[in-house]
């Protein structure tokens, strides 16, 4: 998914976090093509009265960066499946 990248199975789970606190607090979870992108944006803002940014702007900017390395990642793969990703 988003931000599994190189087998390393954190971004996976950040991921989930992410999308059971826009599940459960926020009553919304993004969809459509680009939902990775909103989810982050979700949890990088505040919700007044309903919970505190998830996380930094700084920190949502870095992971949709490390998001958009994997997708590189992922078609690297697909194309050329003897040329590992890690």
């Amino acid at each position: 998914m988003m931000l599994k990248l190189a087998g390393h199975p954190c971004g996976k789970r950040l991921e989930r976090i992410f999308e059971l606190v826009a599940a459960t607090i926020d009553q919304s979870k993004p969809e459509g093509d680009n939902w990775h992108q909103a989810l982050l944006r979700q949890m990088a803002t505040e919700i007044e009265f309903v919970r505190p940014r998830v996380v930094s702007r700084e920190s949502r900017d870095a992971l949709d960066e490390y998001r958009g390395f994997r997708h590189v990642g992922v078609i690297r793969q697909y194309f050329n499946p003897q040329y590992p990703t890690a």
